[in-house]
């Protein structure tokens, strides 16, 4: 065999060789693609999830958010429309027209003497003339209406004033209007 013939040999393994190497470098490339590739894809699904997590949380706490806020400000309202019929029915009691007042300030005269039979019954100066009884009546109160009854010492005292009246029966009226405005 002559030398050309090794040589070409030669040149030929190394034509497969060089081929095998680049054919299995080729497949080896092409797995290191798909094995990126499915890496990227299993880190897109994790972070599509993710976000998806995310985004169903804020919706949540969103609408957790805006559910308070409204029942919020419903309490708001009930309590600025509580204020305003309290303000009314004040309003109503303390401009009663005179002989209505006189009416009123007597049944609180007559609740008040069987706790206390004589002492001072302290009224609104516009309605001292209003009162009578087994009362000493002075025109001193600061209320909307109404009195407050004291016996001789001052240690025993009954306070009929409207404001009085209407804080101790308020939250019954509050009961029932809530039941007839709100169900």
């Amino acid at each position: 065999m002559g030398l050309e013939v090794v040589v070409n040999e030669i040149i030929e393994e190394g034509r497969r060789k060089a081929a095998a190497i680049e054919t299995e470098g080729l497949e080896e490339a092409k797995a290191i693609l798909q094995e990126a590739k499915a890496k990227a894809d299993t880190i897109l699904s994790d972070r599509q999830a993710q976000a998806e997590r995310d985004a169903n949380r804020i919706r949540t706490q969103e609408a957790a958010r805006a559910e308070f806020d409204a029942k919020k400000q419903v309490l708001v309202e009930k309590r600025a429309l509580w204020d305003r019929l309290r303000g009314e029915a004040l309003d109503a009691l303390s401009s009663l027209d005179e002989g209505r007042r006189r009416q009123v300030l007597q049944r609180l005269i007559d609740r008040a003497r069987a706790e206390i039979p004589s002492g001072v019954a302290h009224v609104r100066p516009e309605d001292v003339s209003l009162v009578s009884g087994p009362y000493e009546v002075k025109g001193d109160l600061e209320a909307r209406g109404g009195l407050v009854v004291e016996d001789e010492t001052g240690s025993v005292s009954i306070d009929s004033r409207f404001e009085s009246i209407l804080d101790d029966v308020w939250p019954q009226v509050l009961k029932q209007e809530s039941k007839i405005l709100f169900g």
